[in-house]
C-alpha cells in the first residue's frame, strides 16, 4: 500500500480510478441535468479531477524519496569509477595526452558497486579491445577487497590527428602540402594515428590515402636515399684521418641503413651506413 495514499485509492489503482472518475463524471450530464442543474454537474465533474490530481500526486511523493537519494548515490559512484579506468586506461595506451572519456555499460547493476564506506580499486588485469574495455574492480572495505566485478566501458579519445590534406599516392613522398592537423575522436583505442605532421612529412606512403583520411604513423616510410646501381660518396674516417671517395651502391638503403658498396677505386666490397642522399659512412 503506497504511503500518503487512501486505502481504496491504493485497491483501486490509477488506470481503475481514472475509469471511474469518467464513469463519475461524463453520466450526469446525460441522465441528471434536470435534478442537479448546469452549475452542479461542473462543480462535481472538478470535483471528480481533483480528486483524481490529488491521488497522482500523492502516488508521485511515496514513491519517489527512496530513489532519488539513491540514484544520486549510484551516479556518484559510476562517475568515481569512469575516472579511475580513464587513469589506467592514459597509462597503458599512446593517448596520454589526449582527451579520454570513459562511458559505463548500463549493464552494471547497483548490487555490485561499493556501498556506503566501502571503496574501490581498478585491479590488474585491465583489459583493452580496439572499441571496449573491460575493467576488474575491487569493492574495499577496511583498504581489503570483499567482492569484485567486472565493468564494461566504451572509450571515446579525441586527439590532435594528422590527416590528408589532399590524395596521397602509393610511393608518394608526404610534403607539408599534404597534410594538415585536426582534432578527431575515435573509440578505436589501437588505433596509431600520427598525432605530429612531422611524424609523416618527408616519408612515402606504403599506401594510397584519400583526403580526409587519417594517417596512421606505421603506414609511411623512411624514404629510400640511395638506390642499387648509384654511384655514392664514400667516407672513411679513423683516427681524425678522413679518406672519401666513390663508390656504387649494390643495395638500396634508407637513413641509417646497413648497406653493401663496391670501392670504385680498389673494388673491394665493404657495408656502409647510409647518412643522406647518395652518401654512406663505412661505420
Amino acid at each position: 500500500m503506497m504511503r500518503h495514499t487512501p486505502f481504496f485509492f491504493s485497491r483501486l489503482g490509477e488506470g481503475a480510478f481514472r475509469r471511474a472518475i469518467r464513469q463519475m463524471s461524463s453520466p450526469l450530464r446525460s441522465f441528471y441535468p434536470a435534478r442537479l442543474g448546469e452549475e452542479r454537474i461542473r462543480s462535481l465533474s472538478f470535483v471528480c479531477r481533483l480528486l483524481l490530481a490529488l491521488f497522482l500526486a500523492a502516488s508521485a511523493t511515496s514513491a519517489s524519496p527512496a530513489g532519488g537519494g539513491a540514484s544520486a548515490q549510484t551516479a556518484g559512484v559510476l562517475a568515481e569509477i569512469a575516472d579511475a579506468i580513464k587513469a589506467q586506461v592514459a597509462e597503458m595506451s599512446r593517448w596520454r595526452g589526449a582527451d579520454v572519456r570513459i562511458e559505463l555499460s548500463r549493464e552494471l547493476k547497483g548490487a555490485d558497486l561499493p556501498a556506503d564506506g566501502e571503496g574501490f580499486r581498478v585491479a590488474q588485469g585491465l583489459k583493452i579491445g580496439r572499441r571496449n574495455i573491460l575493467a576488474p574492480i575491487e569493492v574495499l572495505r577496511d583498504g581489503k577487497p570483499v567482492r569484485s566485478f567486472w565493468a564494461p566501458a566504451t572509450v571515446h579519445v579525441k586527439a590532435v590527428t594528422v590527416r590528408a590534406a589532399r590524395r596521397i599516392a602509393a610511393g608518394e613522398t608526404v610534403t607539408v602540402g599534404h597534410v594538415e592537423e585536426t582534432v578527431m575522436e575515435t573509440t578505436d583505442l589501437g588505433a596509431d594515428w600520427a598525432g605530429d605532421a612531422e611524424e609523416v612529412v618527408g616519408k612515402t606512403a606504403r599506401h594510397a590515402f584519400a583526403a580526409g583520411d587519417p594517417l596512421p604513423a606505421d603506414a609511411f616510410a623512411a624514404p629510400v636515399l640511395v638506390k642499387r646501381g648509384d654511384t655514392v660518396g664514400l667516407r672513411l674516417e679513423r683516427g681524425g684521418v678522413v679518406i672519401e671517395s666513390t663508390a656504387k651502391a649494390l643495395d638500396d638503403g634508407r637513413l641509417d641503413d646497413l648497406i653493401r658498396v663496391k670501392n670504385i677505386a680498389s673494388s673491394a666490397v665493404v657495408r656502409a651506413k647510409v647518412t643522406g642522399r647518395d652518401a654512406v659512412a663505412v661505420p
